[in-house]
């Protein structure tokens, strides 16, 4: 009898972690799973076998800890879950494997040219549709921008996520007063959501693409709030041609919205989705697919089936009575039913 494929999950106490381990849950590969988090009074240990603190990456003995955990452990995969650790991380992917642990997450390079809100749009630039954009520190490309363009604007911090560091703007003043607030700005054109913002989950594997597209609404957090299972065609079709043109391989967010004038790009995340366990429960594993495609085992995508689904988030309560945090069963959402 074989014994549970030992692998790490970063930062398991936030809401992408959680959404990692439980996608993995929904695969039948037989896993221990050891979490970190920086937090030794939080959340992360309710949701793992196994749980160690970690300091901030940022921290000059981060490498040195996380390292004498896979040498301990065995560890086989690990899964980051956090920007700060991705960034350190990919860049001591070599180090890394030869520990024995292969990291599921993009190449550095990929991720620094397409996790960049401008680098990605210049790269794709002729490649596929996008709105207008510019460098928001570039002064005479802001002016040529504003003469050929109307407003309303989005203003962007280029290393942003989801809808924080995100501006509005609807004439010169409050032009001014954002690019004057945000570090490295990029300057786009405002996409209308007619018909819908999308999250996009794709996956590339040998020159094909696995998509699912959710149609979503954000919430106050920055993440997606509910999204529903959209596979519209445009949408699905503009994805598949952005997953081309970046090679991508393996797993990456595409977010867009698709107004009269059709699907726009408004970013790319370059890692796991806070959606990953929605996914997963939809047919649409892209954790465990990474983790077989990096580990060398059987991935079969021949006949994916996406089911139909709506999901919800909801702020959620744990409790510890001295033996770790548990939920209480009366609070659940459906308990009133039984």
């Amino acid at each position: 009898m074989t014994s549970p494929l030992p692998v790490l999950v970063t930062a398991c106490g936030g809401d992408l972690g959680q959404s990692i381990i439980k996608a993995m849950r929904l695969d039948n590969m037989d896993l221990f799973v050891h979490g970190t988090d920086a937090n030794a009074h939080g959340i992360g240990a309710a949701f793992v076998h196994d749980f160690h603190v970690l300091p901030f990456a940022s921290s000059p003995h981060y490498m040195d800890e996380i390292s004498a955990l896979i040498v301990a452990h065995g560890i086989r995969a690990i899964l980051p879950s956090s920007e700060q650790e991705i960034a350190v991380l990919t860049r001591e992917r070599a180090h890394l494997e030869g520990l024995g642990a292969k990291l599921i997450c993009q190449e550095d390079s990929w991720i620094a040219t397409y996790g960049e809100k401008l680098t990605c749009m210049s790269a794709l630039e002729g490649k596929v549709p996008l709105a207008p954009f510019c460098d928001g520190d570039d002064e005479h490309a802001v002016r040529e921008f504003i003469a050929h363009n109307t407003y309303p604007f989005i203003i962007k911090a280029r290393a942003s996520r989801g809808s924080t560091g995100v501006r509005l703007v609807r004439d010169a003043a409050e032009m001014r007063a954002a690019l004057s607030e945000l570090d490295g700005p990029i300057l786009q054109g405002y996409i209308e959501d007619t018909y819908g913002e999308f999250s996009i989950g794709a996956f590339g594997h040998g020159g094909n693409y696995e998509l699912v597209a959710f149609q979503r609404t954000l919430g106050v957090v920055g993440c997606s709030w509910f999204a529903q299972v959209d596979q519209d065609a445009e949408v699905l079709d503009y994805a598949r041609d952005v997953a081309r043109a970046t090679g991508l391989v393996g797993s990456a967010n595409i977010q867009v919205r698709k107004s009269a004038q059709g699907v726009r790009l408004l970013e790319i995340n370059p890692r796991f989705s806070s959606l990953s366990s929605a996914r997963a429960a939809c047919g649409f594993n892209d954790v465990a697919w990474s983790m077989r495609q990096a580990l060398s085992m059987p991935l079969e995508l021949t006949d994916v089936f996406i089911k139909e689904m709506k999901f919800q988030r909801f702020f959620g309560e744990l409790v510890d009575f001295g033996a770790g945090f548990k939920r209480i069963e009366a609070w659940d959402a459906s308990s009133h039913n039984h």
